[in-house]
């Protein structure tokens, strides 16, 4: 069922409860081209899609519309998707699939259901669009570069209006590494709720890795190594260079260990987890597996990232969990 949230000049929201069906897609397509018969050039879309019906019609259905979407996609500016974290998976692997590195004129970005205002803030904030858009861009240029005309650009708006909202590249680049890094606070929370024991946590740990390549890949022409080498740069940079990233990235580990602390005691006390490790022990080792990550994806093919992550999460778990 499709419930329409926002039909207003430049935007369309909708809320996809249920199955998606040939009615809904129709209405969606309906709407937007009656958008572009009213003069709109670039048009802003919010997608909600909480608890979803994955069946074999629903999935072909949602390859219909990014089919659609994809050729269509210089009529979009920006596109909100918000769902939680399998809806976000399923929705990164249709777009991957249809886009591929075609999506020059419009950024898209996931948010999780409990984070829905800041979907809408996305659709109408210049300032947001800017770091999004300087995300993209630190990632495939790189920080030296990366200028702020081609961040301005790829957000859709003029270097003056770059400078209403940030002072230089740097004041852009310190405010892009630290949504960076609370994008993967974010995404720990989201694990920790959604895993049932602590198995599931450590291997939804190793599948955030995976997020390396879900979240910054959806750019155009962008090369995976050079991707993985300028994440690794523009983090080390920013805690060598600014104090605010050097204290979130500090507040930010100790929330990882905090969580993952929990987590590892209670897989103790459950007897899933051996008593003859110190836990803070497991913790280095677990630490050191999840920053190697990005060195394995340099070492695999990039369809091999996947499997390469559920080897490494297997081995790690094989020594720590409680022998039969």
């Amino acid at each position: 069922m499709l419930n329409v949230l926002k039909n207003d000049k430049t935007s369309l929201a909708f809320e996809v409860i249920g199955s998606y069906t040939h009615e809904d897609m129709e209405t969606v397509e309906f709407l937007f081209e009656q958008k572009i018969k009213m003069g709109a050039k670039k048009i802003n879309i919010l997608i909600k899609i909480d608890k979803l019906s994955l069946d074999k019609k629903s999935m072909q259905l949602l390859l219909k519309e990014a089919v659609y979407a994809f050729k269509n996609r210089k009529r979009f500016r920006n596109i909100a998707l918000v769902g939680n974290s399998q809806v976000k998976r399923v929705m990164f692997k249709l777009d991957k699939m249809v886009f591929k590195d075609q999506s020059k004129t419009m950024i898209e970005k996931y948010f999780d259901v409990k984070h829905m205002n800041k979907a809408w803030l996305f659709l109408k904030s210049p300032k947001e669009k800017l770091i999004s858009a300087g995300v993209k861009c630190f990632l495939k240029f790189g920080y030296y570069d990366t200028t702020i005309n081609k961040i301005a650009k790829r957000a859709g708006l003029t270097k003056g209006g770059f400078y209403h909202h940030f002072t230089s590249k740097k004041s852009i680049f310190v405010a892009c590494v630290i949504n960076m890094l609370q994008s993967w606070e974010e995404l720990l929370k989201q694990v920790d709720e959604d895993s049932k024991d602590s198995y599931h946590f450590l291997q939804n740990c190793f599948g955030m890795a995976n997020n390396l390549e879900g979240q910054l890949l959806l750019m155009e022409g962008t090369n995976f190594d050079s991707v993985v080498v300028n994440y690794q740069q523009i983090l080390n940079l920013g805690i060598l260079t600014s104090k605010r990233i050097k204290n979130a990235t500090i507040r930010i580990k100790e929330s990882f260990y905090s969580t993952m602390k929990k987590r590892l005691e209670q897989g103790q006390i459950d007897g899933q987890i051996r008593k003859d490790f110190l836990v803070d022990d497991i913790l280095v080792l677990l630490f050191s597996a999840m920053k190697g990550m990005p060195s394995v994806a340099l070492l695999s093919e990039k369809k091999e990232f996947g499997a390469e992550v559920k080897k490494s999460f297997l081995a790690f778990w094989q020594l720590i969990k409680v022998l039969d």
